[in-house]
């Protein structure tokens, strides 16, 4: 008999943590939902956004990139933030938030659910910090373009909007998979969480 249950047991106590993680499933359908309206309140106001309504995450892109490249900007209300003397510009189109939306999305609905106190307040905190990360990874993504644009220039080839594309979305992969992995250290050093595993 004792055999039987030394094999059981696990199987029992993995039972029970899963009863665990889902146990505030109210809270958690309510934050779900809150996120899913943000995401697509978001994607809207961005499709029809300028420059000018897209101020609150280009001016600080155009800050980050001027404060890690010397290269000075000003806003144009029909452009975005241009560089001066270069053919850079940051505008509606390198606003990052659809990066923004996935990396929310990936933060709330991979971990909402680790998390056993106040979900709300990690759910306001995980915006203030995907924002963050949006910024710091939109300001690499578009010094990154520079320094491609500068080399491209030295060696006399065209950079095309493919490259830049392919090199916008690599960015964004590697920034997404950072971001996921420090929330998971984060969970685990906090021991504030329940595994799903």
């Amino acid at each position: 008999m004792n055999r039987v249950n030394r094999h059981i047991a696990p199987i029992i106590k993995l039972i029970e943590r899963k009863n665990t993680i889902f146990s505030n499933s109210y809270e958690t359908v309510i934050i779900s939902a809150l996120t899913v309206l943000l995401a697509l309140s978001v994607k809207l106001f961005y499709s029809t956004a300028g420059p000018g309504d897209l101020r609150w995450i280009l001016y600080p892109t155009s800050a980050l990139v001027n404060a890690f490249s010397s290269i000075d900007f000003w806003f144009d209300p029909n452009n975005g933030y241009v560089a001066i003397g270069t053919p850079v510009v940051i505008g509606a189109g390198c606003a990052g938030l659809n990066f923004f939306i996935i990396a929310l999305c990936m933060s709330v609905f991979s971990f909402i659910n680790r998390w056993q106190k106040s979900k709300l307040y990690v759910f306001l905190g995980l915006i203030a910090i995907t924002y963050a990360v949006t910024l710091v990874a939109n300001a690499s993504r578009i010094i990154a373009g520079i320094l491609l644009l500068e080399f491209s220039e030295n060696l006399n080839f065209a950079v095309s909007d493919t490259l830049h594309t392919v090199q916008g979305s690599l960015f964004y992969f590697v920034f997404l998979g950072a971001y996921f992995v420090a929330l998971q250290v984060l969970l685990t050093q906090r021991g504030d969480h329940e595994t799903l595993y």
